[in-house]
């Protein structure tokens, strides 16, 4: 009960997932909070980030907004990676 007083103040909806601000973090009040399901599968610890227009995005993020192939461009990057 204790739970769903707080999510329920704190902007909970079915259309939403649980996410913790901090992923090494607890799952306490302090550090959750609610989001879309796409906006966290953007924000997890395997997330692969690239520099696009001078902003550090998820890679995951730029295929779904532009409609590419996930893994085309994973295997792209690991194959001409330089570092």
């Amino acid at each position: 009960m204790t739970f769903k007083k707080w999510a329920l103040a704190n902007g909970y909806n079915d259309n939403l997932t649980i996410e913790r601000i901090d992923v090494n973090g607890d799952y306490c009040p302090e550090n959750c909070t609610w989001i879309e399901m796409r906006k966290q599968f953007f924000n997890k610890t395997n997330t692969h980030f690239i520099e696009y227009e001078g902003k550090k995005i998820p890679v995951s993020k730029m295929v779904y907004d532009l409609g590419l192939d996930y893994s085309q461009i994973i295997y792209y990057l690991k194959s001409y990676d330089t570092t």
